[in-house]
């Protein structure tokens, strides 16, 4: 988990168009809910973003876009397709204008899975 590396080495930026290079994390089994990584609104000036995302856990797969608009109404959503369940739920929330993209097994299998993701806003 961590801060969403927003450094101009670590982007593409194709006129207002931003993308952060990819970021692979370890889900960890039967884990309550965890931080993934944050993001700071004020510092940034992010307010509106998406994170493309891969979760693989043995031979079960799921691939999906959150949206999420951070400020006075906070929203987001998580729009996936998946070959069966991958266990993991995904969740954002945000706090003192720092959003936090978390997970959480919602069943154990006894397995850890994978996360691949990468953020993009318009600047």
């Amino acid at each position: 988990s961590g801060v969403a590396n927003t450094t101009i080495a670590n982007q593409m930026n194709l006129g207002q168009y931003v993308r952060t290079t990819g970021v692979v994390s370890t889900l960890a089994n039967a884990a309550a809910t965890s931080t993934l990584f944050t993001v700071n609104s004020s510092a940034t000036g992010i307010r509106a973003f998406r994170v493309d995302y891969t979760i693989t856990r043995g031979t079960t797969y799921r691939t999906g876009t959150i949206t999420i608009v951070s400020g006075t109404t906070f929203n987001f959503t998580d729009d996936y397709s998946d070959n069966a369940s991958t266990g993991f739920v995904l969740s954002a929330a945000e706090a003192a204008s720092v959003v936090t993209v978390s997970y959480a097994d919602g069943t154990p299998t006894g397995t850890a899975g994978s996360i691949t993701y990468s953020i993009t806003h318009l600047a």
